[in-house]
């Protein structure tokens, strides 16, 4: 069983396990339309990303948390793929917040 957290990051997708540091999605078994999907979300999030410590606001905001609903499902998504009652959370790098409880497969929660 693995925790992992799901977030997005400048350049490139951040999966990380749980005192192990960064994984691949492919070492993770994700499917392909999967990891199709994650670097998606990545591409549109990224030039969302604060560059400074002021928060966001207005349509960068609204977009933001648009994204944010996504990765919770991208989260729920991985994982079922990943399964053996891995827990994944989801990491908002836009708002800098934890999206608790962990995510533990078929839309399930802890």
């Amino acid at each position: 069983m693995k925790y992992l957290t799901l977030f997005a990051d400048f350049y490139e997708v951040s999966i990380v396990e749980l005192g192990e540091g960064p994984v691949d999605m492919g070492e993770l078994g994700l499917p392909d339309d999967l990891q199709r999907d994650i670097l998606r979300w990545q591409d549109e999030y990224e030039p969302l990303l604060p560059r400074s410590l002021k928060a966001p606001s207005g349509t960068n905001l609204e977009r933001i948390l648009a994204l944010d609903d996504a990765g919770l499902h991208l989260a729920d998504r991985i994982a079922d793929a990943v399964g053996d009652g891995s827990k994944v959370q989801y990491y908002s790098s836009g708002t800098n917040r934890d999206h608790l409880p962990w995510r533990t497969g078929s839309g399930g929660r802890d």
